[in-house]
Formats: C-alpha cells, structure tokens, sequence
C-alpha cells in the first residue's frame, strides 16, 4: 500500500460535552454551570488553536477564563436567568501539509428544554486548506420560554467532525442524535432502526422500537425479563414483562352486569373497562356505542394490583404509582394521535396495569407501514418483523368500539401470536403481560443488551 493510499482518509473527532449543574432564576440566588471540554483525538494535525468567549448577554458569564491545549479546549459559564445567553469561538486549524474536507458532522445531544445550543460556522463538505483554520461558534442559552426552576439540569452536546483528504469526500452529510438519560444512564436517541425514539405523538417522551433494541431491563430477580417500553415525560420509565406471565380472562362470565355493562353480551362475557368510573362512553355517537358506569375494577386490575403485587420481592420501592389510561380505540383507526386523545379520556392510578394499544404501535420501528391500527392491519404479516412487543397472545388494557356486528362493551384490544393487533371478548383465556413505571429517579447500571441488561442500583427492596 502507498503512503498517499494511507494518507486517503483521516478522521478527527471533535466532541464537546456541556454539563449544566444548576438552572435558576436570579432570584433563587443560584446559576447555571455550564462545564464543556472538546478534544480531537487524531495525528492529522488538525489542532484546536484557539477558543474565545463572545457576546455575553444580560447575567452570563464566563466563570473562568476559557482554555485550549493541543487537542483539547475547556470552558466554563454561568447563566442565571432565561434569556442568558453566551457563544464561543472555537479555531480549528490544519497545520498538515494536505487539503482536508469535511466529509460529515455528526450531532448528539441530550435533549433538555431549558437549554438551547446551536452552532455555526462549519458545513459537511467544506475544504480546510492546509495551513488555512476554521471558526467553529457555539452558542448556549437559557430557554426565554422557561417560567419554573427545570427538573432537568444537565445537559451534553457533542459534536464529530469527520475529515477525509480533499477529493475523497462521498457523504458530505449532517446527522443529529439526541442524548437522553435513561435512568442515569446516557442513551443515544436514533431516527431509524432499532433503538430509543423521540416520541412524534407527546413531547418529552421517548419509546424503543423496532425489532430487538436495547431495552432490556432486570425487575423482581428477573434478570433481563423485563423491557423498557418508554421513558415519560415526567422521567419515569415505563416497563413491561419480557414473556406472558399467565393466561386468564380480563374479565369473566357475569362479573359485572349493570350500567355500562348490561347487556346480554355483557352478562355473558364479562365488562371490558379497566377500572370503576361514574359514566364510561366508548363511542356512544357511533354504531353500537355504548356509555354508562362502571361499578367494579376489572378482574385483572384487582389480580395484577392484589395477588400480584403483594408477591414482588425486589425492586417494589421503585414502582410508581400511575396513571395508567383506559380509553376506548377505534376499529382499525387511520389516525393514532386522535386514538391516543381517545386512549386518554380515561385513567386510574395504579401500580400495576397493561400496555395499551397505542403503546403496541408505538414501538413498531416500520412506521411507514405499521404506524396507525389500520396500517398494521393491512400489514400485519410483516409488522410483527419490526416491533419487539410481539411475544405471544396478550392482553392490552384498551376497550374497542367494534363497529356494528359485535358489543363494544365486551370487546377489547389483544395482540396475538404473529403480531396481530386485534379484539376479543373479555371471558377470553389469553396472556397477562404486567407493566409497571419506575419512579423518575431510579438509578441504572448495565447497557440494555439482553447479556448486560439495566439493573436497578437504589430501589433494590
């Protein structure tokens, strides 16, 4: 191989970290740290050769005086209150003896509302003449929208710029990758393939889709026998069982028999609301809606919060007590964010539940394909390939309004064994899949992988 084959690609990485220990307004008295170091980590002879502080508005300010030595370019700031901002310059110089291009820029960032960073001055595909420099600019600012003291106060953003010799350059291309933590662990939040995603339908929230992500997770001595269905927007995390705990009716023969429920159907196949509620209505305005309340919690409800739960043995200090929602779906809706309105008409706190039907379709990486009920039904022999819910025949906790051949009072939501998203009556002997939420400050270790699963470090009784 020639020397000018070897030299044909170079990489240099470019990372800045910003760590914000404290967000306030003046007058809590406190501000905000903000903690960031960048290095690039190659012998190509790109080197930081300078960073200055610029622009500093209203409270901000530099808390020591901004650093660099050879690779590596630290800097400290102090905003206290929205509306701070401050930006740095950041010289990148090519002190080789060979045009470098800027072959692709790749951005991870945890995402915290409170704090914008934005940067400029840099574009996949630019040359970097040999002895020429480049300016990088980051700004960093306390969110004017913010009117509270944040929950998050950390933040990390990362930037890695690939160089490649000139004429080399095929991508030339900018990716962005959010950072969340999950528990406290930092996870990469990805747009396509298996992983975590940012949630399209609730911000602030995220979900792991696709076919096998990396949402595994050790509950009750059960190492690795649970998965992380999403983070929520108030840091909790929602989990669920790996495999089906047990087979039984949602609710059985005759178990209620008045208001919402009585009808003859319902008498004979028990009632498909979650839990006890003055006056349910599942899509009373369409054919064979029906309303009207609720008298008792479902038979499930009472095993999965009763029987259950009294025999969890680890980790039960971690589980939050929830909301969990239990509105009625639509047959083969078109629309998913109306069907999550819908889901969320209702809700019960408790410490134990189902998914819901939403849930399934959110964790379907093939959204194209599989991302409504009705695009999963027409579907449905390869959606199962791309959502790793599919485990067996189970139970959600979502009513169906089931159209006019059948009563929407018994039906509700079930998967079954090859994916399919479907409905049946609640007398039915399928799978119990129990999901919990772990409280917001549930501490991890571990990776998520099924051989190094997430284990909880602080609730471990």
């Amino acid at each position: 191989m020639s020397d000018k084959t070897k030299r044909s690609i170079v990489i240099v990485s470019l990372c800045i970290v910003l760590g914000i220990m404290v967000v306030a307004y003046a007058v809590y008295g406190s501000v905000l740290n903000v903690n960031g170091t960048t290095s690039i980590a190659n012998n190509f002879k790109i080197l930081i050769t300078k960073i200055e502080s610029k622009n500093a508005t209203a409270g901000a300010t530099d808390a020591s005086e901004p650093t660099y030595e050879n690779l590596t370019a630290t800097f400290k700031t102090n905003l206290v209150s929205p509306g701070d901002s401050i930006e740095y310059d950041i010289t990148i110089s090519n002190q080789g003896n060979m045009n470098a291009a800027l072959d692709k820029i790749d951005i991870h960032r945890k995402n915290n509302p409170a704090i914008n960073i934005t940067y400029e001055g840099i574009e996949a595909g630019e040359v970097l003449n040999a002895g020429s420099s480049t300016v990088l600019t980051l700004k960093v600012e306390f969110n004017k929208a913010i009117t509270s003291q944040p929950k998050d106060t950390e933040t990390e953003f990362n930037i890695d710029l690939t160089y490649v010799e000139e004429g080399q350059a095929k991508n030339s291309s900018t990716t962005t990758n959010d950072i969340i933590k999950v528990g406290n662990k930092s996870v990469y939040v990805v747009t396509e393939g298996d992983g975590l995603y940012a949630d399209t339908y609730e911000p602030g929230r995220y979900v792991y889709k696709g076919g096998n992500p990396d949402n595994y997770i050790t509950f009750n001595g059960e190492d690795a026998g649970w998965r992380i269905i999403a983070v929520e927007a108030d840091k909790t995390i929602k989990i669920m069982r790996a495999t089906i705990l047990a087979n039984q009716a949602f609710d059985p023969y005759k178990n209620r028999t008045t208001g919402y429920c009585a009808t003859a159907a319902s008498s004979s196949w028990g009632c498909n609301v979650w839990a006890t509620t003055k006056e349910y209505d599942n899509n009373s305005t369409l054919t064979n809606g029906i309303k009207g309340s609720v008298d008792k919690d479902s038979a499930l409800n009472i095993y999965l919060n009763g029987t259950y739960y009294n025999e969890i043995s680890h980790n039960k200090n971690a589980i939050d007590n929830h909301l969990f929602y239990y509105g009625p779906v639509i047959y083969q809706n078109t629309d998913l964010s109306a069907q999550i309105m819908s889901e969320q008409k209702y809700s019960v706190r408790n410490n134990i539940g189902l998914i819901g039907a939403s849930d399934y379709l959110r964790a379907n990486s093939n959204v194209l394909s599989c991302g409504t009920y009705k695009l999963h039904y027409d579907n449905r022999l390869s959606c199962k390939d791309t959502n790793w819910m599919t485990i067996g025949n189970y139970w959600t906790m979502s009513p169906h309004w089931c159209g006019a051949n059948c009563n929407s009072a018994t039906s509700i939501v079930r998967i079954d064994v090859a994916g399919h998203l479907w409905h049946y009556n609640t007398g039915g002997n399928y799978g119990v899949v129990p999901v919990i939420y772990l409280k917001f400050d549930t501490l991890l270790s571990g990776s998520g992988t099924e051989e190094d699963p997430f284990k909880i470090t602080n609730y471990t009784q």
